[in-house]
């Protein structure tokens, strides 16, 4: 039996294919999975693009973005929403491991679909919190391995308004500056108004380590798996939650965002001009994927 030139190369083609599908990791599976559901539901796919001009977020826009609460004391129905987090998957929210406990409790519950707390909204849907897991190295009083997962008691559905964000699993980046989605605080512990987001620039590590200097958090001074960067507008985590993911979107060709890094140590609060250190997520991609994928 002969083959033609046409069917060789569509047999190539075909081994290439179902080679790359071998070695794709689950993680982008997955990405591949969110990205088809976005194509073919509602969504903001069409958006021609997410301008960082534009501070207002619209529902639909970074439908990921999870707000972790705790019960308050006075009023068991009412929440302190204390921490971001971003969901990767119908049942798990990526957050950073130091904004899982305040006074020793994990969160209560996990809001998905929100753009503002101050509003009621159809899209919003709060989701019973289940367990809390954090990276394995992860030490209270450092600012390493700070990365952990939360566990929802059921899993989410997907809408306009809450649908999984994509890992970056690279080390190599192909962009210069990321978007942190944030609140403006009042002080501390309180937040209020509107989701908002802000361009972030990535600064060398060697710069970063000269800023920061000797730290107690960082006695090893800046390692691999963290990114350093730079809120353009001077606003640092002190005026947003931890927690926060640092992402790039690509619509609408790819109509999929991809968090790159979390929100994890500031130097100091309240314009200033030294940049925070955000946990890199393609560094734990390995332990990610075991967890929410297994």
């Amino acid at each position: 039996m002969h083959l033609t030139i046409s069917s060789l190369l569509f047999a190539l083609v075909l081994v290439a294919w179902v080679r790359a599908q071998a070695d794709q990791r689950i993680s982008q599976a997955k990405c591949e999975d969110y990205r088809k559901w976005a194509k073919i539901n509602p969504s903001n796919c069409n958006r021609p693009s997410l301008l960082i001009q534009d501070i207002n977020i619209r529902v639909g826009d970074y439908p990921h973005v999870a707000f972790m609460g705790w019960k308050t004391e006075n009023d068991p129905s009412a929440y302190n929403f204390l921490s971001f987090g971003s969901l990767i998957s119908e049942q798990y929210i990526l957050t950073a491991a130091h904004s899982t406990r305040f006074e020793q409790k994990k969160p209560d519950i996990v809001r998905l679909g929100a753009v503002d707390l101050n509003q009621e909204d159809q899209h919003v849907k709060d989701y019973e919190v289940s367990e809390v897991i954090t990276h394995p190295n992860y030490t209270a009083r450092l600012a390493y391995n700070d990365i952990a997962l939360v566990r929802l008691r059921e899993p989410v559905s997907f809408s306009i308004g809450i649908r999984p964000v994509c890992l970056w699993d690279s080390l190599q980046m192909n962009f210069t500056w990321l978007v942190t989605t944030a609140l403006d605080r009042t002080d501390h512990y309180s937040t209020s108004g509107q989701l908002e987001k802000f361009s972030l620039d990535i600064m060398d590590k060697s710069v970063c380590e000269q800023q920061y200097g000797p730290n107690r958090r960082l006695p090893d001074g800046m390692k691999d798996h963290q990114l350093c960067l730079l809120h353009l507008d001077q606003k640092d985590i002190c005026q947003g939650i931890s927690g926060s993911p640092a992402q790039i979107s690509f619509y609408p060709k790819k109509c999929a965002t991809y968090v790159v890094g979390i929100v994890s140590h500031a130097r100091r609060c309240g314009g200033s001009p030294f940049p925070d250190i955000y946990t890199r997520v393609a560094s734990y991609i390995d332990w990610i994927e075991a967890i929410v994928w297994s």
